[in-house]
C-alpha cells in the first residue's frame, strides 16, 4: 500500500498561488552551502561517482532548501527538515518533502542546470535535460523506449526526443507515478505544438498543463502541474542573476522575466 505522508502548514508559511521555479546555471557552491546540509544529504552527494554529479546533488539540496525557507518564513536554512522517505521502501532516496508545509515541491538537474520547483496549489513535476556534448546519434532507437508509436513520426532530430521526454518525465513526476511507468505509454503533443498532454491511460486526468523553456541549443525546461481543482495563473520562473540564462524562451511565448534572486546557493 502506498504511504501518503501529510504534514500540516506552519503559521508563517508564504502560499504559493502559483509555482515557483528556481533555475540556476553554473554549480558554483560557497563552502559555507555545505554546512547548511544534513550528513543524509552530505551522504547522498557522495553516492556519485562523478565530481559534477556530486556538486549538482548538493547545488539541488541548498537551492531547495533556500526556496523552502523563503516560503515558510525561515531564516535558518538549517531550520528546513526535508523529507526523502520512498514510499516503496521507506529509505530516503524518494520524493522530497518540505517538513510543516503544505506546498510541493521537485528538483531536476542536468549538465549546467539545476531547477527546483514549488506550488501550494498544484502538485508539481520538473524536468530539465540539457543536450550540449550529447551523442545525438541513436535518437531513434531511444525513442523506440520514450515514444509511442503515433509519436515517432515527429522524431526527427534529437531535440525532438528530449522534447517528448521532457514533457513525459514532468507529467510522471507531477502525477507521484515515477518512470516506473512506460513512457511510451503515454502521449504528449508533439515537438511543434504546444506542450499538452494527450493521454494518460487510466491514469487521464485532464487537470494537468504544462509549460516548457526552450533554449538554441536544444536544453529543454518542462513544468507539469496536476491540480485538484481550478488551475492558477501561470508559473512564475526565477532566473540566478548571477548565473543568468538569457535565451531561455516559453513556448508559446516569450520566457517572463517574473524576478531575479541573487544566484547565490
Amino acid at each position: 500500500m502506498k504511504t501518503v505522508r501529510m504534514h500540516m502548514a506552519r503559521s508563517s508559511e508564504r502560499v504559493l498561488t502559483r509555482s515557483l521555479v528556481w533555475i540556476s546555471e553554473g554549480l558554483a557552491l560557497r563552502r559555507s552551502d555545505i554546512g547548511l546540509l544534513t550528513d543524509l544529504e552530505r551522504n547522498r552527494a557522495e553516492r556519485f561517482e562523478r565530481a559534477a554529479d556530486r556538486n549538482r546533488s548538493l547545488v539541488a539540496a541548498v537551492m531547495l532548501r533556500r526556496l523552502a525557507a523563503k516560503s515558510l518564513g525561515l531564516d535558518d536554512l538549517r531550520a528546513v527538515e526535508i523529507d526523502r522517505t520512498c514510499d516503496r521502501c521507506e529509505r530516503q532516496h524518494g520524493r522530497p518533502r518540505v517538513v510543516g508545509s503544505s506546498f510541493d515541491v521537485s528538483v531536476s538537474h542536468s549538465g549546467p542546470y539545476v531547477v527546483v520547483a514549488a506550488s501550494s496549489v498544484a502538485r508539481v513535476g520538473v524536468d530539465v535535460e540539457d543536450v550540449e556534448g550529447m551523442d545525438k546519434r541513436p535518437f531513434r532507437k531511444l525513442a523506440e523506449h520514450v515514444c509511442a508509436d503515433v509519436e515517432r513520426r515527429h522524431v526527427t532530430d534529437y531535440e525532438d526526443l528530449v522534447t517528448y521526454w521532457t514533457r513525459k518525465e514532468a507529467v510522471l513526476k507531477a502525477t507521484g507515478v515515477g518512470l516506473e511507468y512506460p513512457l511510451q505509454h503515454l502521449t504528449v503533443s508533439s515537438p511543434r505544438e504546444a506542450p499538452e498532454l494527450v493521454w494518460y491511460g487510466e491514469n487521464a486526468n485532464p487537470k494537468i498543463r504544462l509549460f516548457e523553456w526552450r533554449r538554441r541549443c536544444g536544453t529543454r525546461l518542462v513544468l507539469a502541474e496536476a491540480f485538484g481543482s481550478t488551475p492558477a495563473s501561470s508559473p512564475e520562473l526565477v532566473l540566478s542573476a548571477s548565473q543568468p540564462v538569457p535565451d531561455f524562451v516559453r513556448t508559446g511565448g516569450q520566457l517572463p522575466w517574473d524576478q531575479l534572486w541573487d544566484g547565490a546557493v
